[in-house]
Protein backbone atom coordinates (compact mmCIF):
# COMPACT_ATOMS: atom_id res chain seq x y z
CA UNK A 1 0.00 0.00 0.00
CA UNK A 2 2.92 2.52 0.64
CA UNK A 3 4.95 1.65 -2.35
CA UNK A 4 1.48 2.91 -4.31
CA UNK A 5 1.59 5.83 -2.00
CA UNK A 6 4.65 7.91 -4.59
CA UNK A 7 2.79 7.26 -7.80
CA UNK A 8 -0.61 8.19 -6.29
CA UNK A 9 0.89 11.83 -5.40
CA UNK A 10 2.71 11.84 -8.84
CA UNK A 11 -0.89 10.96 -11.03
CA UNK A 12 -2.65 14.35 -12.16
CA UNK A 13 -5.20 15.98 -9.92
CA UNK A 14 -8.62 16.65 -11.51
CA UNK A 15 -10.13 17.56 -8.46
CA UNK A 16 -10.19 20.54 -6.36
CA UNK A 17 -11.30 22.02 -2.84
CA UNK A 18 -10.92 25.57 -1.12
CA UNK A 19 -11.81 27.71 1.88
CA UNK A 20 -11.89 31.46 2.44
CA UNK A 21 -12.45 34.55 3.75
CA UNK A 22 -13.35 37.74 2.40
CA UNK A 23 -15.70 41.15 2.41
CA UNK A 24 -18.76 41.44 2.01
CA UNK A 25 -18.35 37.29 0.76
CA UNK A 26 -17.71 36.91 4.81
CA UNK A 27 -16.44 32.90 4.49
CA UNK A 28 -16.60 30.35 1.27
CA UNK A 29 -16.25 27.02 0.29
CA UNK A 30 -15.52 25.30 -3.02
CA UNK A 31 -14.65 22.21 -4.90
CA UNK A 32 -14.48 21.24 -8.30
CA UNK A 33 -13.09 19.66 -11.44
CA UNK A 34 -10.24 20.77 -13.15
CA UNK A 35 -10.91 20.63 -17.06
CA UNK A 36 -7.62 21.11 -18.10
CA UNK A 37 -4.98 22.77 -16.76
CA UNK A 38 -5.66 26.39 -17.46
CA UNK A 39 -9.55 26.12 -16.72
CA UNK A 40 -11.40 25.10 -14.09
CA UNK A 41 -15.42 24.50 -12.74
CA UNK A 42 -16.31 24.46 -9.32
CA UNK A 43 -19.44 24.73 -6.74
CA UNK A 44 -19.58 27.31 -4.22
CA UNK A 45 -21.34 27.72 -1.07
CA UNK A 46 -21.02 31.43 0.65
CA UNK A 47 -22.08 33.84 3.19
CA UNK A 48 -22.08 37.16 1.40
CA UNK A 49 -23.77 40.46 3.81
CA UNK A 50 -25.07 37.30 6.18
CA UNK A 51 -27.09 36.00 3.41
CA UNK A 52 -25.98 32.30 2.24
CA UNK A 53 -25.54 31.34 -1.13
CA UNK A 54 -25.03 28.40 -3.60
CA UNK A 55 -23.87 28.47 -7.40
CA UNK A 56 -20.98 27.42 -9.93
CA UNK A 57 -17.93 29.39 -10.36
CA UNK A 58 -15.52 28.84 -13.43
CA UNK A 59 -11.70 30.20 -13.37
CA UNK A 60 -8.99 30.76 -15.96
CA UNK A 61 -5.69 30.87 -15.10
CA UNK A 62 -3.96 33.06 -17.67
CA UNK A 63 -0.26 33.30 -17.99
CA UNK A 64 2.56 30.92 -16.08
CA UNK A 65 3.71 27.89 -17.44
CA UNK A 66 1.08 25.14 -17.44
CA UNK A 67 2.11 21.39 -18.35
CA UNK A 68 -0.33 18.61 -17.06
CA UNK A 69 -0.55 20.65 -14.00
CA UNK A 70 -1.90 24.75 -13.66
CA UNK A 71 0.79 26.79 -13.52
CA UNK A 72 2.58 27.41 -10.68
CA UNK A 73 2.08 31.40 -10.91
CA UNK A 74 -0.70 32.32 -12.84
CA UNK A 75 -3.51 35.37 -13.02
CA UNK A 76 -6.56 34.55 -12.54
CA UNK A 77 -9.42 34.84 -13.79
CA UNK A 78 -12.92 34.32 -12.29
CA UNK A 79 -16.75 34.44 -12.83
CA UNK A 80 -19.44 33.48 -10.69
CA UNK A 81 -23.13 32.84 -10.49
CA UNK A 82 -24.55 32.40 -6.89
CA UNK A 83 -28.60 32.55 -5.79
CA UNK A 84 -30.24 32.50 -2.37
CA UNK A 85 -31.81 29.65 -1.69
CA UNK A 86 -33.70 30.79 1.91
CA UNK A 87 -34.82 34.63 -0.49
CA UNK A 88 -36.72 33.95 -3.85
CA UNK A 89 -33.97 31.17 -5.45
CA UNK A 90 -33.33 31.25 -8.48
CA UNK A 91 -33.68 34.71 -9.46
CA UNK A 92 -30.82 37.76 -9.09
CA UNK A 93 -33.31 40.15 -7.24
CA UNK A 94 -32.59 41.62 -3.52
CA UNK A 95 -35.70 41.13 -1.46
CA UNK A 96 -35.72 43.16 2.03
CA UNK A 97 -32.70 43.15 3.43
CA UNK A 98 -31.40 39.82 2.14
CA UNK A 99 -29.60 39.73 -0.95
CA UNK A 100 -31.57 37.43 -3.04
CA UNK A 101 -28.47 36.48 -5.78
CA UNK A 102 -25.40 37.63 -7.71
CA UNK A 103 -23.25 37.70 -11.01
CA UNK A 104 -19.32 38.00 -9.06
CA UNK A 105 -16.53 39.04 -11.51
CA UNK A 106 -12.69 38.66 -10.31
CA UNK A 107 -8.89 38.94 -11.01
CA UNK A 108 -6.10 37.96 -8.98
CA UNK A 109 -3.57 35.77 -8.37
CA UNK A 110 -3.50 32.17 -8.05
CA UNK A 111 -0.51 29.79 -6.79
CA UNK A 112 -0.25 26.41 -7.17
CA UNK A 113 1.95 24.34 -5.85
CA UNK A 114 3.84 21.04 -6.90
CA UNK A 115 2.34 19.61 -3.87
CA UNK A 116 -1.08 20.27 -4.40
CA UNK A 117 -1.63 23.17 -1.94
CA UNK A 118 -3.67 26.05 -3.91
CA UNK A 119 -3.65 29.67 -2.86
CA UNK A 120 -5.59 32.26 -4.50
CA UNK A 121 -6.34 35.89 -4.03
CA UNK A 122 -8.70 38.04 -5.52
CA UNK A 123 -10.86 41.43 -5.97
CA UNK A 124 -13.61 42.44 -8.06
CA UNK A 125 -17.55 43.04 -8.33
CA UNK A 126 -20.77 41.45 -7.35
CA UNK A 127 -23.66 42.52 -9.11
CA UNK A 128 -27.35 42.25 -8.36
CA UNK A 129 -30.91 42.84 -8.90
CA UNK A 130 -32.38 45.47 -6.11
CA UNK A 131 -34.89 47.26 -8.43
CA UNK A 132 -32.18 47.64 -11.23
CA UNK A 133 -28.72 46.76 -11.68
CA UNK A 134 -26.62 47.35 -8.70
CA UNK A 135 -22.71 46.24 -7.79
CA UNK A 136 -20.33 46.55 -4.80
CA UNK A 137 -16.53 45.42 -4.79
CA UNK A 138 -15.39 42.10 -3.23
CA UNK A 139 -12.23 40.52 -2.07
CA UNK A 140 -11.43 36.97 -0.67
CA UNK A 141 -8.12 35.27 -0.28
CA UNK A 142 -8.46 31.15 -0.07
CA UNK A 143 -6.92 28.30 0.64
CA UNK A 144 -6.87 24.72 -0.43
CA UNK A 145 -5.63 21.53 -2.13
CA UNK A 146 -5.61 20.30 -6.00
CA UNK A 147 -4.65 20.47 -8.99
Amino acid sequence: MLILLPVALAAPMHGFVTGGVGLPELVHVEGGWVATPRLDVGLRADLTLFSPCVGVQVDGLLLGQATDRPPKHALLLSADLMVNPTNHPFTLATHGESLGGYVGTYAGYAYTAPSGFLFRVYGGALFTDEGGLSGGPNAAISVGWGG
